[in-house]
């Protein structure tokens, strides 16, 4: 008999600690679930605030360049369309390299992110 008690308090042990491992695996998904889409948001933002302010420079250096070419292309709209044109090259270099240059990039980042466990500190 005492040892049918002994059996049933250790079955109920185990399955509060089991229940409690569960438990706490379940926060630590969730706890790195959340790290890593902030890790992912951050660099979103960052990139959107990056792209916006590199387009402003962009913008002012392509006026500056149209109003440099002016004279030697004979006005404005001859030297607008020396900078449309030589976007509309960088746009099709950009396209032609996409993968190189935009998908495996980001596939690499997400991969890191998201595939890779991190070191247990100790």
């Amino acid at each position: 008999m005492f040892s049918s008690d002994r059996n049933i308090e250790t079955l109920h042990g185990l399955l509060a600690d089991v229940k409690r491992y569960v438990e706490l695996r379940v926060k630590y998904v969730q706890l790195d679930f959340v790290s890593k889409m902030t890790v992912l948001a951050a660099a979103f933002i960052l990139g959107a605030i990056l792209f916006m302010l590199l387009m402003i420079v962009i913008l002012f250096l392509s006026y500056a360049c149209a109003r440099a070419m002016a004279p030697a292309l004979g006005g404005m709209p001859a030297a607008c369309a020396v900078v449309a044109l030589f976007y509309a090259v960088v746009a099709l270099l950009v396209y032609a390299c996409r993968k190189k240059l935009i998908i495996n990039p980001v596939a690499n980042f997400l991969g890191q992110l998201f595939l890779t466990h991190r070191k247990k500190e100790k």
